[in-house]
């Protein structure tokens, strides 16, 4: 019976991505040209640097693409040791970079590195490498000890993540981390208490009078409209405005300086009142057309590690697009994270395209289908 391989998988994939890349450089465009002009003298500047990482990161992205991701498996320890050095980098005097309060990236001259995107996807995948060992999974399944010592390689990653005033990023490493010992065969009876014992934790870091109100401000944002809930009472304007079609791309007004962070956080709500409902479901569609492909690629890998590297890596960029537009919606508490290819932040394109291009590469070496006899 004569064997062949579709290569709808990889297709579709680069496909998405590269309209991703371009929706995002548009709403970047659309949300920052304004600002830009009035801090930096030209309506170009953040577009012009995000330009310059997609063009990077889509050439990244083919090379990992046209690679054979085994080649690099090898290597799974030294890179993610790398990715946990380029985090201590950012608590050195003069070289990191501190933003309202946060210390999470490296100043680089002309750019800034946000190492903890790039570690999301250094651990995944190590720990994709190191649970697709049989003994590995056997441990697992067997003892406490087994669950444990993922947690412990884990933990330094998600702590020095946390040190940086970050909790976006360790919730989704924690999740990430969750799903991958899921399918290595954790028992629930180490995953529920892991759970349960990671609220507290969560409520600890959330003492904080001023987090506590932002992580809150979204179940009432009019009980505090010129404070914690200004953020999420815009980002609803804006989504409101927007209607059934949209006001046009380019025609938004929440952008200028009513909405925060419209180029980075809540960059879906621009895209809300610029295409209006019917453009956020067609984008909500393909973000889960996005899931559902990568889904296809890792029950077509040709092997444990592919499984759960395209697990994983569908996992951390399809849960922070669903996160990121919640918290738009005001869904979820408020809290900083980046849309994948949309919101303006270079750390976060490269981080995502590669993960995009090791995707491609499993489905490039996907098993060999048998042609159904007609």
């Amino acid at each position: 019976m004569k064997k062949y391989r579709s290569h709808t998988n990889e297709v579709t994939m680069s496909v998405l991505s590269v309209f991703f890349v371009c929706l995002g450089l548009l709403l970047i465009y659309s949300t920052s040209s304004v600002f830009s002009m009035q801090q930096f003298g030209s309506q170009y500047h953040f577009f012009y640097r995000q330009f310059l990482f997609a063009c990077f990161g889509l050439a990244l992205m083919t090379a990992l693409a046209l690679s054979d991701y085994r080649d690099l498996q090898p290597y799974s320890k030294h890179i993610l040791i790398a990715s946990g050095l380029l985090l201590l980098l950012v608590f050195v005097p003069g070289l990191g970079k501190e933003v309202r309060g946060a210390r999470r990236w490296i100043d680089l001259g002309p750019v800034n590195l946000q190492p903890s995107e790039l570690v999301k996807v250094t651990l995944v995948f190590f720990l994709s490498s190191f649970l697709s060992r049989k003994d590995v999974q056997r441990a697992i399944r067997k003892s406490l000890f087994g669950y444990a010592k993922i947690w412990l390689i884990a933990a330094p990653f998600v702590l020095l993540v946390l040190l940086q005033n970050d909790l976006g990023a360790p919730v989704i490493m924690v999740l990430a981390v969750l799903l991958l010992l899921f399918l290595a065969g954790a028992r629930w009876r180490h995953i529920v208490p892991t759970v349960l014992a990671a609220v507290p934790v969560g409520g600890v870091l959330c003492l904080d009078n001023h987090r506590w109100k932002r992580l809150t401000s979204f179940l009432d944002p009019w009980a505090d409209p010129y404070g914690a809930g200004y953020q999420l009472i815009q980002s609803l304007i804006s989504l409101g405005k927007g209607g059934l079609l949209g006001v046009g791309l380019g025609n938004g007004t929440q952008k200028l300086f009513y909405l925060p962070d419209a180029h980075t956080d809540f960059i879906f709500s621009v895209l809300g009142e610029e295409v209006g409902l019917v453009g956020c479901y067609l984008f909500l569609l393909f973000v889960l057309l996005f899931v559902v492909i990568g889904v296809r690629i890792a029950l077509r890998a040709p092997d444990g590690f592919g499984v759960f590297l395209a697990c994983g890596l569908t996992f951390l960029v399809g849960m922070q697009m669903a996160i990121n537009s919640a918290i738009a919606l005001g869904l979820l508490p408020t809290k900083g994270m980046a849309l994948p290819f949309l919101s303006y932040g270079g750390s976060s394109l490269l981080a995502t395209l590669m993960a995009v291009g090791l995707l491609i590469s499993i489905a490039r070496h996907g098993v060999l289908r048998s042609r159904p006899r007609t």
